[in-house]
């Protein structure tokens, strides 16, 4: 069976894991006071900023679960386009005419949401604190996670909070036990 026109431009960093299986695991019961982000579970995937719109929305059905996608233009973040704004925009009069033959940058332009990137070795109260400290309206906004090499995953900002109400939960239980 013949690829889908949209693996081409997919950006995966694992060749040996399947295509549907985009988000790195982790296990937050292994999380302490001082880890960071780079220990909590992520998505790794990007599509070039010329990949066309309708290309993005069959990952997008494709992966319910995913939060968004990152945007790369050779290698390097342009941005990130998370589901909900991803239909809100198009699900407008006349936007699935507009961009879905269209290069998915023009879209993220419309939508002109500036990326949260973190690097991965920041704290997870502090990205927590980043994240949250955002306008309302783009406050839940996935994250881009910068690694090693300029290499980009996507964090949901639930996910984020999940691990520090872990965190905050440890901290309380220590408290009490010294009490």
């Amino acid at each position: 069976m013949p690829p889908k026109a949209w693996d081409k431009k997919f950006v995966s960093r694992s060749e040996n894991r399947r295509r549907h299986d985009l988000m790195i695991y982790s296990d937050l019961s292994k999380l302490l006071s001082n880890s960071t982000v780079a220990e909590l579970p992520a998505y790794d995937i990007a599509v070039d900023a010329s990949t066309h719109t309708k290309e993005v929305e069959e990952i997008f059905n494709a992966n319910h679960d995913l939060p968004g996608i990152l945007i790369l233009v050779e290698d390097q973040l342009l941005g990130v386009v998370s589901r909900e704004k991803f239909l809100e925009y198009m699900s407008r009069l006349f936007s699935r005419d507009l961009y879905s033959q269209r290069p998915v940058r023009l879209l993220y332009e419309a939508i002109n949401i500036k990326p949260l990137e973190l690097a991965s070795e920041i704290g997870i109260h502090e990205a927590a604190r980043a994240a949250l400290s955002r306008p309302r309206e783009i406050a839940y906004e996935p994250i881009a996670v910068r690694g090693e090499a300029k290499a980009y995953r996507l964090m949901s900002v639930h996910m984020l909070i999940q691990a520090q109400s872990h965190l905050l939960a440890l901290a309380n239980d220590m408290i009490q036990q010294q009490k």
